[in-house]
């Protein structure tokens, strides 16, 4: 797993970095969130964020990419209009970005195009440490990618 209790992990690809996103989040928000991987194929259609899922009743969706030197993930049109589609609709999106140099994350509201230039709509959060107790009644504490964003998504919904 990519969540250690010995300090923030350091992710190298996309794959380890959707694991550590989901993991965080289950910690973050006490396992009072439901979120899935999916897996684009001919069923699901082309576009489809890499994590969907619902928090307090708003449904979400995160498209994640990687940035380290000499590569930035880009986002796909399809990927724009999928994102589009959601928040029209109701639900909420991210463009998630782990920078592999500085091991830090990046959210972008889905309703921003991503750009690596201009990043006035870039929002940084780091690892965070969290003491949770876990599905055996165990107390276990591990670093984990900060969820801010998503948390003042239910804040804002919880206060209508």
């Amino acid at each position: 797993m990519a969540l250690k209790a010995s300090g923030p992990a350091k992710l190298k690809n996309e794959a380890e970095f959707q694991r550590a996103l989901r993991g965080s989040m289950n910690a973050y928000f006490n396992n009072k969130i439901f979120c899935q991987k999916t897996h684009g194929n001919q069923f699901t259609g082309s576009g489809v964020a890499d994590i969907i899922g619902h928090v307090d009743g708003l449904f979400f969706g995160l498209e994640c990419k990687i940035r380290k030197p000499g590569y930035n993930g880009q986002v796909k049109e399809e990927q724009y209009r999928w994102m589009k589609k959601q928040i029209d609709r109701g639900g909420a999106g991210f463009w998630v970005i782990y920078d592999t140099e500085e091991q830090c994350t990046y959210w972008i509201p889905g309703e921003q195009r991503v750009s690596y230039r201009d990043r006035k709509h870039w929002f940084r959060t780091g690892w965070v440490k969290k003491t949770f107790t876990n599905s055996v009644g165990l107390e276990q504490t591990l670093y984990i990618i900060d969820c801010v964003p998503l948390a003042m998504l239910e804040m804002k919904r919880s206060s209508k």
